[in-house]
C-alpha cells in the first residue's frame, strides 16, 4: 500500500502570513540556591543564555539572542522580604518582532517598549501581615534600544506602585497577587499567581 499523507504543516501561510520555523542551538548556564523558588525568602539566582538561530540548520531567519538575569532575596525580619533583579538583553541579526528585548517591569503594558537591546531593574518590599494577608511596595526602572550604545539617548522608563497578597496555600507560599502600578505615561493593575520574580 501507498505510504499515508504526511501531516499538515503546524503553521500554514493564509492570505499574507508567514509560516515560521525556528532552528537553534545554543547554551544555558544557571547558578541558584534561592529557598523556595515560586516566593523565595533568601538566597539568588543567576542565569546566562545564548541562543544562535540559524537559517543553515532550518531556522527561518539568523539572529542571536543573549539574555542575562540576577535575582537576590533577604529576610530582613520573620515578616519583611527585600527582593531585587537586574535583567539585559540583546538581540542581532535579523531578530522576529515576537523575540525582542522588552522591559519586564509593571505598569504598562508589554509591548510599548520592544527593541533589540534592554535592561532593567526593580526592587520590592514583602511584608507578610499574617499567615494569609501581606503587602508589598516596589520601584524599579529600564531602558530599550536598537542597541546598548543606544541606552545614552534616551530617558528611562519608571515603574512603581503597591500590592496586596493572599496566600492560596500557605505551606508552599503561593500567592495570589493584586498590583497597582504607575510608569511614565501609564498605570496598570496586574492580577496573577506568583510573586512578580
Amino acid at each position: 500500500p501507498p505510504p499515508p499523507p504526511p501531516p499538515p504543516p503546524l503553521f500554514q501561510a493564509e492570505d499574507g502570513i508567514r509560516d515560521f520555523l525556528l532552528s537553534l542551538v545554543g547554551s544555558e548556564m544557571c547558578i541558584r540556591d534561592r529557598d523556595l523558588p515560586i516566593n523565595s525568602y533568601s538566597g539568588r539566582h543567576f542565569k546566562i543564555q545564548a541562543l544562535f538561530n540559524e537559517e543553515a540548520i532550518g531556522s527561518n531567519d539568523t539572529y542571536q539572542s543573549y539574555d542575562v538575569s540576577f535575582k537576590s532575596y533577604h529576610e530582613l525580619s520573620g515578616s519583611v522580604v527585600l527582593a531585587w533583579d537586574l535583567l539585559g538583553c540583546q538581540r542581532s541579526g535579523t531578530t522576529p518582532l515576537w523575540d525582542s528585548c522588552i522591559i519586564k517591569l509593571r505598569g504598562f503594558p508589554v509591548t510599548d517598549y520592544l527593541g533589540k537591546a534592554s535592561y532593567s531593574g526593580q526592587a520590592e518590599v514583602r511584608w507578610r501581615m499574617s499567615r494569609r494577608w501581606g503587602l508589598v511596595a516596589f520601584g524599579g526602572a529600564g531602558e530599550v534600544a536598537d542597541s546598548f550604545s543606544g541606552f545614552r539617548d534616551r530617558a528611562s522608563i519608571p515603574s512603581y506602585g503597591a500590592g496586596v497578597r493572599f496566600s492560596v496555600l500557605p505551606a508552599k507560599r503561593i500567592n495570589m497577587r493584586v498590583d497597582f502600578a504607575k510608569s511614565r505615561d501609564d498605570d496598570a493593575i496586574h492580577l496573577s499567581v506568583g510573586e512578580a520574580f
